[in-house]
């Protein structure tokens, strides 16, 4: 079984994430293969243009620190959205054969960042998680954004995490009642 889960920046897919992993699921991410390959680009130079001049080697440091930070910063959503972007054209279903191929080692997943219908392809169920005033910021207008697909579920999030929870558990609870 694996559960997608699509929104804007800032939506709260990673809380809804963490409360499935409470409940036996393993999360992944399509960014986290695209960080990993980011971060080797930057350690191998490939972006020394977009660097202060002077120390290289510290300032890939602090870009590589960049990578991983959350909420992350404008400056990275920037690089990894282009990085991702040409990925995709170069290989078509790049990113989703990676998170595929790790989703298959267990019985229950999350994807806590399905953006782009051939993403969503792979999903049992697609959880569209919705927080009021979310989704505003550097990259909000990218296409990675947009979500032109259908969601099986709605989630909102405007209240408590125990709320939430209470949301993602009824969730979990139809799901196991419709099998």
């Amino acid at each position: 079984m694996i559960i997608g889960l699509c929104g804007k920046m800032g939506s709260g897919k990673d809380a809804v994430a963490a409360l499935l992993t409470m409940r036996g699921f393993q999360r992944l991410a399509f960014a986290d293969a695209l960080r990993r390959e980011v971060e080797k680009e930057i350690a191998g130079g490939h972006f020394d243009d977009q660097l202060d001049a002077g120390d290289l080697c510290a300032e890939r440091g602090k870009l590589i620190a960049e990578v991983w930070a959350k909420p992350t910063t404008p400056r990275m959503r920037t690089i990894l959205q282009n990085f991702g972007m040409i990925r995709r054209e170069q290989v078509p279903g790049y990113w989703v054969k990676k998170v595929r191929r790790n989703a298959a080692r267990f019985p229950y997943a999350v994807i806590s960042d399905v953006r782009f219908a051939d993403e969503a392809a792979i999903c049992d169920q697609v959880w569209r998680v919705e927080r009021p005033g979310a989704g505003g910021g550097t990259g909000s207008e990218h296409v990675s954004e947009m979500i032109p697909f259908h969601a099986d579920r709605v989630i909102v999030n405007d209240g408590t995490l125990e709320r939430l929870a209470r949301r993602v558990c009824d969730g979990l609870n139809e799901l196991t009642a419709a099998a």
